[in-house]
Order: C-alpha cells, then structure tokens, then sequence
C-alpha cells in the first residue's frame, strides 16, 4: 500500500511520499547511487569484466559459433556488415543489460562498452569460422 502523506517542506512546496515512494520503488533505490543492480546489469558489468577473445575461443572449444549481439534502438551485430550479411537469428546472442533504454551515465558506457567487446569476440569467431552468411 503506498503511503498517501503529503510533506510540507521549506517554501510551502509538497512532496507526495506516494510519488517519492513510486519512484524509489522503479529504479530500485539505485537513483541517489547512480549504480543499477538490475541482474541484467551485473551480467553485463561481468561479462565485460573478460578477455572477449578468451570468450570467443572457449565458445568455439564448446561448438557455439554464435554472434554477439548488443541492443539498442535495434539489435546490431557489432563487426558485421548487416548490407552484406545475412544472419539467421539463432546465430545471435544479445548481450544482457544492453539497451537503448538507459537509466544511468554508468548505463550509457557499459552499453558502449560492449559494442567494442562483441566486435572483438566476432572478430575472433569469424576468424575461426569464416564468414557465414556473408556475400
């Protein structure tokens, strides 16, 4: 049940606690922090806390030639030519945590982030692979 006091604070102006309540509640407690605990986000943070090529070699080691893939606006496949490549979509994996929806300037330079890092990682798989789907 959300709290439903409004607080006068200095210079007549009220707070609604419901609202302030409401918006802790959205971001997670993270606002004042600038950090986002979302799991999504601590497995991005993870993630790009590894070598992209070590990854790419120990996907290869297991047989799983897919791509990364990182969203945003729309999903891209950092280091490919979409012009000139065709991807089937079981061929892709997005990146947890990426986003165009970002809540936070820590946000905004993890998803930026991991552009790089999947065009490292698909540097190396296409390197191993060849480029599939590609004219």
């Amino acid at each position: 049940m959300l709290v439903d006091v409004v607080v006068r604070r200095r210079q007549g102006v009220k707070v609604d606690m419901s609202l302030a309540l409401m918006i802790a509640l959205v971001f997670g407690g993270n606002v004042a922090s600038g950090e986002d605990r979302s799991p999504e986000l601590v497995k991005l943070r993870t993630l790009l806390g590894t070598d992209p090529v070590t990854q790419a070699k120990s996907a290869l080691a297991r047989g799983d030639t897919r791509l990364l893939a990182v969203a945003g606006y729309t999903i891209t496949v950092p280091g490919i030519d979409e012009s000139s490549c065709s991807i089937p979509s079981g061929r892709i994996v997005v990146i947890p945590g990426t986003s165009d929806a970002l809540l936070t300037e820590e946000h905004a330079q993890l998803n930026a982030r991991a552009q790089v890092y999947a065009q490292r990682y698909n540097a190396e798989i296409q390197k191993r692979v060849g480029k599939q789907g590609c004219k």
